[in-house]
């Protein structure tokens, strides 16, 4: 009898120090599980990147921008593209917004009949582009019609330059780049229609095109034209 109750007590023991093991490590195991989680999310998150490219073959791509019902920080939905035909404020009828980084192919919501229209094109996307615009600008470069996006500034390859004769084309192909806007009161780049703007009535000249600059109105970013328009082409 006092053999048997022994033995349970030796096997009670044992079983309360496995149960206090796995206590212990329970823990570690949910950390080392987050930390495979975290693994796996990565892994998938970099298995949508292009990876380093040895050519200059273009990737077909959108402007990358979110899509969201709002929240309406702003008469547009703040950084994020309104999902097609969700509802716009009723007092914006006609209102512009756009979104993305390259200014040549930006996704836009236009407020129409209480519903916001979207257009995100297709966008060209190109491997090997220089670390900064600095490091860009009339530097040699691979290809023609290669272009790269710097913060809402561009480079494009080309040998094509333009001016008061026209254009002309000749010699190496450089990398030809957006000069920024040096009025401080202006960003850098062409700022992109329906955001916040600071100075009531101010325009920000960014080109001769029609509709390319900016003025202030309404506290929010909108088309502009600079006065005199583009110089006519030599005859």
């Amino acid at each position: 009898m006092r053999q048997k109750l022994r033995t349970r007590r030796k096997t009670a023991r044992r079983t309360d120090s496995r149960d206090d093991r796995l206590i212990l490590l329970r823990p570690l195991t949910r950390g080392l599980l987050g930390l495979g989680f975290v693994a796996c999310l990565a892994t998938v998150a970099c298995s949508d990147e292009t990876g380093p490219q040895t050519n200059d073959a273009a990737i077909l791509d959108g402007p990358n921008v979110p899509i969201s019902d709002g929240p309406f920080f702003y008469p547009c939905p703040y950084q994020e593209l309104p999902r097609p035909q969700s509802a716009c404020p009723n007092d914006r009828e006609g209102l512009v917004c756009e979104y993305g980084t390259d200014r040549s192919c930006l996704a836009t919501a236009t407020c129409k009949a209480g519903v916001w229209e979207v257009v995100s094109p297709p966008c060209l996307v190109y491997p090997n582009c220089p670390s900064t615009r600095e490091e860009a600008v009339g530097e040699l470069c691979s290809k023609e019609g290669i272009r790269c996006n710097f913060s809402g500034l561009a480079c494009n390859c080309t040998n094509c330059t333009t001016g008061g004769a026209g254009k002309h084309c000749e010699g190496d192909l450089r990398w030809h780049c957006d000069a920024p806007n040096v009025d401080p009161n202006c960003p850098p780049a062409r700022p992109l229609l329906g955001t916040p703007c600071p100075k009531e009535g101010y325009f920000c000249n960014y080109g001769c095109q029609p509709d390319i600059s900016r003025r202030c109105t309404g506290k929010i970013w909108g088309k502009a034209s600079a006065p005199g328009g583009c110089p006519a082409p030599p005859p």
